[in-house]
């Protein structure tokens, strides 16, 4: 052991500055990369705990990891928190216990405790912001929605009504980002809304994006118009499947990917109403029936002339001439 020591301090000795310092800078860079190894083996596995929550809801979540000296991980603005893997599915079940997280808005838990004592305005409040979150978080489970914010109108209840033309109506906010939604997408929220509020239609339903654009302002139906952007997309899906039809009868022929097909139909939109009155001589039934039968039935007895007295009274004793009447009248109709 001496010798190799010996040897060590020889060969140190040899070696020049250069050497020297290079020698000892690579001996601090395997020692700096081992230690770093050994706390990256050490650091646990993180997994994502919850994602895109408002910034409420993330203090909440921040506030009650803290509370409990959990490691944890802030990212994507705040919005994102990471958590050890072998506690992610017990946090969530914790802080579902909790109410957390709540999300953007309140829904029908509202109505959980019970509150006496308040007054018809404040429960019909309470119902519509209910109303409001539960759609908000319907919609914001939509591809490419990451959150969603529903404000509804909806008139007074009042026993006399001036205005009698004020309809419910409602805006509904999105937050999609970067993206854009697509018009089937626009048309399920308006449908969605629509249908989850009395007295409320599609065309009452404003959608509008993080960006300020008015994305349902094209999906309206114009009265004046009628049904017009149905029967443009009826065209174009007409005109489609003919162009294709034909194009694939000329891939057969030519070869595919040498021909290209347009097509321009016309539809013909209009529609004729017609009411009829049919009156059948030969087929005449009887509606009405009336049936009367009168009877009548009369008697008339005389006595005949005689001694007065008992004999002449008694009618076994009696003789005389008896008139008999009888008549019928019967009426049908």
């Amino acid at each position: 052991m001496k010798n190799f020591a010996q040897s060590l301090l020889d060969l140190w000795k040899q070696l020049g500055l250069n050497q020297r310092v290079s020698l000892v800078v690579a001996a601090l860079a395997v020692a700096g990369g081992l230690i770093g190894v050994v706390l990256w083996s050490q650091r646990p596995d993180m997994q994502l705990l919850y994602a895109r929550m408002g910034e409420k809801d993330a203090a909440a979540v921040i506030s009650y990891l803290q509370s409990q000296n959990i490691p944890h991980q802030v990212s994507a603005g705040g919005t994102s928190v990471m958590v050890p893997s072998d506690k992610v599915y017990k946090l969530r079940m914790d802080l579902a216990s909790k109410g957390l997280p709540s999300g953007d808005g309140v829904g029908f838990e509202i109505f959980d405790k019970g509150q006496f004592g308040l007054s018809d305005f404040v429960q019909r409040t309470n119902y519509l912001r209910a109303v409001q979150g539960e759609l908000a978080r319907t919609i914001s489970q939509l591809a490419g929605v990451r959150s969603a914010r529903i404000m509804i109108v909806q008139p007074e209840n009042r026993l006399l009504l001036t205005e009698q033309g004020v309809k419910s109506t409602a805006s509904v906010f999105v937050d999609v980002g970067g993206g854009r939604l697509e018009v089937e997408q626009v048309n399920a929220i308006r449908h969605l809304v629509a249908n989850a509020v009395q007295g409320l239609s599609p065309d009452q339903v404003a959608v509008i994006d993080n960006r300020g654009r008015t994305l349902s302002e094209e999906l309206k139906q114009d009265p004046t118009l009628g049904s017009a952007s149905s029967q443009m997309r009826y065209r174009a899906q007409v005109e489609d499947y003919l162009s294709k039809k034909v194009e694939t009868m000329l891939a057969t022929v030519i070869g595919p990917g040498n021909a290209v097909v347009r097509v321009s139909a016309e539809i013909e939109t209009e529609a004729t109403t017609l009411t009829s009155e049919k009156y059948d001589p030969e087929g005449q039934v009887v509606r009405t029936q009336t049936q009367t039968d009168d009877t009548t039935n009369s008697s008339e007895a005389r006595a005949a002339g005689g001694a007065a007295g008992v004999s002449a009274n008694v009618p076994e004793k009696s003789a005389g001439n008896a008139d008999n009447s009888r008549s019928r009248r019967s009426a049908r109709s």
